[in-house]
């Protein structure tokens, strides 16, 4: 073999281990970083989720007690922490706040603020029920129930509200709160919904997991859902491709399977026991 033929193998050699080492120093770097989104998804947010969720047997939505707004206040914590981390962004700059339902049947239309991260914004900690902030007044809401807010036309209820500048929608975007605008730009709304009838596949929503920021554009990659109005399919392949949503909705998902015995305790209770059950 001629030294020009040697040089050409231990060239193309040298590339090829090059590449490969590349390849496997990305890899690496992919399993850690996912590994750590994972592992904070499980350690903080769903253990916190877990202890909310012990605390739920006295809890009265009217009623909060001293236990359930630190620990409730603490699930939002870590569902913003989570967030922070996957986007990259300070703690100061990225809220979250759990909206529900009350569970005694009255006010179905009214909107209660029952946690916000910490450190808070400058909304008041308004863990009480406000009739002024109605689901037909509010865009995010309407989209996540399909209802109409007063401009838009939900016909139906989308799985996620996100947009990365709400002050560019103008009067298209409805919010019954004053000043809205002061405290956020950036949003995605997940609904905490649960199967009431798996035969009719019948969806009853609870509340609402909420992050929120006042710069624009902090949720990358995350499609405007004002863009798809009347294009349902569309906008929820678009967010299949982020993986912002998927952890959101899968925050959103894990807390409403916690919540929901606090909403059907009284279905629960009548169930019927099996044989086994009855011992």
């Amino acid at each position: 073999m001629s030294p020009d033929a040697i040089v050409k193998l231990f060239v193309g050699g040298a590339r090829v281990l090059k590449f490969v080492k590349l390849h496997a120093i990305v890899r690496a770097v992919r399993i850690r970083a996912t590994k750590t989104i994972v592992q904070r998804l499980h350690m903080r947010v769903i253990h916190k989720m877990r202890d909310f969720a012990l605390c739920l047997n006295t809890w009265s939505p009217e009623n909060n007690t001293d236990d359930i707004g630190y620990i409730s206040r603490d699930t939002a914590t870590a569902c913003r922490d989570l967030m922070s981390d996957l986007l990259d962004v300070p703690d100061q700059e990225l809220h979250c706040c759990i909206k529900a339902f009350p569970n005694n049947g009255e006010h179905r239309g009214n909107i209660l603020t029952w946690a916000r991260s910490e450190p808070q914004d400058s909304h008041k900690d308004d863990k009480k029920l406000d009739s002024n902030h109605k689901i037909e007044n509010n865009s995010v809401y309407a989209s996540l129930m399909g209802r109409h807010d007063g401009k838009t036309d939900w016909k139906r209820p989308f799985s996620c509200f996100s947009c990365n500048d709400l002050i560019s929608i103008g009067p298209k975007y409805q919010c019954s709160r004053n000043k809205w605008d002061e405290h956020y730009n950036s949003t995605i709304v997940f609904p905490m919904r649960y199967l009431d009838d798996p035969k009719q596949k019948i969806f009853q929503t609870i509340g609402f997991l909420c992050f929120y920021s006042k710069r624009k554009n902090v949720f990358t990659g995350v499609p405007n859902i004002y863009k798809f109005v009347d294009n349902f399919d569309g906008y929820h392949v678009a967010l299949q491709e982020s993986t912002v949503i998927q952890t959101g909705a899968c925050m959103a998902d894990i807390l409403s399977t916690f919540i929901r015995p606090t909403y059907v305790k009284d279905k629960l209770g009548k169930r019927k026991l099996t044989k086994k059950e009855e011992g």
